[in-house]
């Protein structure tokens, strides 16, 4: 078991370049010609598919129930608490320019 010793070289453990080819084109960045560019909207389409198993039509549907649903909770909650959040219910506002003034 004195295995544990031996250290191993780059080289030797991912096995080598065999050829030069490849080598210019690393130096290189690489062009995504034809690929499908990819929006935010289809990688959450896509992971919404992944969780729950579903196809694309029903992963769009969760997605705008989701939203739809986030959207009316926001308004009722603005609507019910719009003059307490911002908690200046009783108190006096000074300009700025009153307030340099001294």
């Amino acid at each position: 078991m004195n295995d544990d010793d031996e250290i191993m070289t780059a080289e030797e453990f991912f096995g080598g370049i065999e050829s030069d080819r490849g080598l210019g084109s690393m130096s290189s960045p690489r062009r995504r010609r034809g690929r499908t560019k990819k929006t935010f909207a289809d990688i959450k389409a896509r992971m919404v598919m992944r969780i729950y198993g579903v196809t694309r039509a029903k992963a769009e549907k969760i997605i705008s129930e989701r939203a739809a649903a986030k959207t009316e909770a926001g308004a009722a909650a603005k609507a019910a608490g719009a003059a307490e959040d911002c908690g200046l219910g009783d108190v006096d506002l000074m300009s700025a320019e009153e307030f340099f003034r001294g």
